[in-house]
């Protein structure tokens, strides 16, 4: 119970608490006003660029304010059931690159550097953002942690040899880095958020949600907007028309989100299970991919992975803006 003073009146600490969580309930319901004020940010003030080396910390923030809400339990459940794990891994590594494969030779051409661009961007491993994404959307939060967790771990073996089957050759990249990276970045903010969860009982997170909703929702904007100022010189300096890449490109991300949301359908899966799928298979983790685009390809290669970022997030927005609307209208009805 929030504390009240003594005449009656409640506490400054309870009146905060109440603004947080309605600034956080109007964030959850517009939640496409955040991500279009994170790209046009990044767009307008390029200087967001020199913050880049924050946003694995604001990352680790958002794994451990999430995994606050999660018991190991919760883990463990998943882990009896490896086969929803599975599917989407291997849907994530398997059905996109082939689609992103089709896509790229048929509009682009075999040889062309773009279209190598567009499977290396269905090649990365799944986006940390898929998590919150799913935790806003009402989805099964541990599948999805889950699934971020192992295919991070595996992309230093899974990424060179998916590279090698779709696009003919070997990708070498720092694969210790980069597990040291996504350690510090996933793992170890997921596992400190599950003990003290556990250790509490539940209560931290529960006491600290009104404060950790609206902070990672500013996390959110703020690793958008970095993101695309990163972003934005090498959008400008390219001497490939976007165009064509513009209009083919919504495509191959859209049909991630589908792809998911039809598959937990036709499986009959349950609804926070099909949304966790939809989710997963839709985004990607394009801040490697374009770490790994522009040293190991050309600069023709890294537009489309770069340009992924513009488009994966407004689509996220858009379907969790279209469940929220939909659990409106079945409890209206």
């Amino acid at each position: 119970m929030a504390p009240i003073r003594p005449n009656g009146a409640p506490s400054l600490q309870s009146r905060l608490e109440e603004v947080l969580l309605e600034l956080n309930r109007l964030a959850e319901s517009r939640m496409y006003l955040i991500v279009a004020a994170g790209i046009v940010s990044g767009w307008i003030f390029p200087g967001l660029d020199r913050l880049t080396g924050l946003v694995p910390y604001l990352f680790a923030y958002m794994m451990l304010a999430t995994a606050l809400s999660i018991s190991a339990r919760d883990i463990a459940r998943v882990a009896k059931m490896p086969g929803a794990v599975i599917l989407i891994i291997g849907t994530l590594h398997g059905v996109m690159p082939l689609i992103a494969v089709g896509l790229g030779r048929s509009v682009f051409g075999s040889e062309s550097e773009i279209a190598v661009g567009m499977v290396l961007a269905a090649l990365v491993p799944v986006g940390v953002m898929s998590v919150i994404w799913t935790g806003l959307a009402g989805g099964d939060v541990p599948l999805a942690l889950t699934v971020v967790g192992l295919d991070s771990l595996l992309s230093p073996l899974v990424l060179p040899g998916t590279a090698a089957l779709f696009l003919g050759n070997g990708v070498e990249f720092d694969a210790r880095s980069l597990m040291i990276g996504l350690v510090w970045m996933i793992v170890l903010p997921t596992c400190a958020g599950l003990a003290l969860h556990d250790v509490s009982g539940g209560e931290i997170g529960r006491r600290l949600a009104p404060f950790n909703g609206a902070a990672s929702k500013a996390c959110m904007l703020s690793i958008i907007a970095i993101n695309i100022a990163a972003i934005r010189g090498i959008i400008e300096t390219t001497p490939v028309s976007l165009g064509p890449v513009l209009g083919i490109l919504p495509v191959q991300v859209a049909s991630g989100f589908l792809i998911g949301l039809i598959g937990g359908k036709l499986l009959k899966w349950s609804e926070p299970r099909a949304r966790t799928l939809t989710f997963s298979v839709g985004l990607r983790n394009i801040s490697a991919g374009i770490v790994i685009a522009l040293r190991y390809f050309s600069p023709a290669a890294a537009i489309p992975v770069v340009l992924v970022i513009v488009i994966q997030q407004p689509l996220a927005a858009f379907f969790q803006y279209w469940f929220r609307r939909r659990d409106q209208n079945r409890i209206a009805g």
